[in-house]
């Protein structure tokens, strides 16, 4: 088996974000909001404020990402004991941001899942399979019509290098260097 250096393809970036956390539980959206982050109303939905993003996985199931690290400490303070019914869970999710209109056309070849709905509500999140790995998919609201296609992609950490090589794969054949 050979072991190659992998260069993620343009307009893939690995986001990196000062915490992340998950969260369950019937008191989830009480402890988010008193916490100052805002709730999405409905399961796969997400929310974005200026210093992150939360996303309602489910009934009460919550990926939450703190990207400024000067931001306060939403866990600060936080005890294992607790009375309310919510449940803390370490994430350590494998991230990326997808930039770039060519993006839906290269994830075809190895997803049905269909961008149109995703593009047209950004508050939108899906679960699907990308590659036969199970990702999270949201698109970042475009300030305007003519700024690229860019889209949010989270998967277990211990997929990353397969996704990241798959994702290679792809793209190649659309790369500027292929296409001479």
């Amino acid at each position: 088996m050979s072991h190659a250096v992998l260069h993620r393809p343009a307009g893939a970036t690995h986001v990196q974000v000062a915490a992340r956390f998950g969260l369950k539980g019937a008191d989830a959206p009480a402890w988010l909001a008193a916490r100052g982050i805002p709730v999405p109303e409905a399961p796969n939905r997400i929310t974005r404020w200026a210093g992150g993003r939360c996303l309602r996985q489910g009934h009460g199931e919550y990926l939450v990402e703190i990207d400024d690290a000067d931001s306060r400490d939403p866990l600060a303070g936080e005890t294992a004991a607790s009375t309310q019914q919510v449940w803390l869970l370490l994430r350590s999710d494998h991230s990326l941001l997808l930039e770039g209109d060519h993006w839906r056309g290269v994830l075809a070849q190895a997803c049905s899942f269909d961008f149109d709905p995703l593009q047209a509500d950004p508050g939108l999140i899906a679960m699907t399979l990308l590659a036969g790995i199970s990702v999270t998919l949201a698109a970042e609201p475009r300030p305007d019509e003519s700024s690229p296609f860019a889209l949010r992609l989270w998967c277990d950490a211990s997929y990353e290098l397969y996704l990241d090589q798959c994702l290679q794969t792809l793209a190649a054949p659309s790369l500027p260097e292929n296409n001479k």
